[in-house]
């Protein structure tokens, strides 16, 4: 595995360098050309991989994400690798691998896309899911709405969430945004991954975060970032506790 990933890498980074000087070769070619083609690598270094309001992993954890777009395509890969677990928990690695469509319909934007989702420890299975979100834009602010489905291996798992993002001050080299939402889950949801479907709350949780953004030079930045989430399901706090807290910094470079 560990050849494999190196293989992989290795061929991303010949890839992503080939894709800057065929792009750059363009722009000397045109430079009132349209940019239509971005792409970009980041690692996200956390301190807790929480899902749905649920937490896989506490310790020391890095989420790098690989991403191509193309006008209002996109196809990206991301993992989760679990280096130290402080709880003592299963480690759970992972890597997704995902196709998105986004469009821009005046004030309201539809995004959807498919994640094959591979685990990496043994006797897991891999699924796919479809995601679909519609959020709209008022007054500075991404008023969302968010719905999952496994398609595959939990079929009829539902989850997702409604919520705001809201950048709270922005200029050419530091930004700072925040959010709210709610996550909720089905009983299908429930049964798959927490093993019940009664007595649990419709809402699970709520997620409140706070990020940064630091554009170190015009490609490359620093995110530092937190995430609080409220456990509402007392059957989600009897497995995590009330409460979590995430803390993270995210690096990357983006053409």
């Amino acid at each position: 595995m560990k050849l494999f990933l190196t293989s992989l890498l290795t061929f991303l980074l010949i890839f992503f360098t080939s894709v800057n000087s065929f792009c750059q070769d363009s722009i000397d070619v045109n430079e009132k050309a349209e940019t239509i083609l971005s792409y970009g690598i980041e690692n996200d270094f956390v301190t807790r991989y929480i899902w749905n309001g649920l937490s896989y992993n506490h310790g020391i954890i890095h989420q790098p994400t690989l991403w191509l777009t193309y006008n209002d395509f996109a196809i990206y890969s991301w993992a989760s690798f679990t280096q130290h677990e402080f709880d003592n928990n299963v480690i759970n690695n992972e890597i997704d691998l995902a196709v998105q469509y986004s469009k821009q319909l005046n004030i309201i934007c539809l995004e959807t896309s498919l994640t094959y989702i591979y685990a990496l420890q043994d006797n897991a299975a891999a699924t796919t899911e479809a995601y679909l979100k519609l959020s709209c834009g008022l007054f500075e602010t991404e008023l969302y709405s968010d719905v999952t489905v496994d398609v595959m291996e939990n079929l009829g798992s539902f989850s997702g969430s409604v919520g705001f993002n809201k950048q709270l001050f922005e200029n050419d080299e530091l930004s700072l945004s925040t959010g709210l939402c709610i996550g909720w889950a089905n009983n299908k949801f429930n049964k798959n991954y927490i093993g019940l479907s009664e007595n649990v709350n419709l809402f699970n949780y709520s997620m409140l975060y706070v990020e940064s953004t630091y554009n170190i030079f015009d490609n490359i930045y620093i995110k530092p970032h937190i995430e609080y989430c409220y456990l509402f399901s007392p059957v989600f706090k009897s497995i995590s506790g009330n409460s979590l807290t995430n803390f993270g910094i995210t690096a990357g470079v983006e053409f």
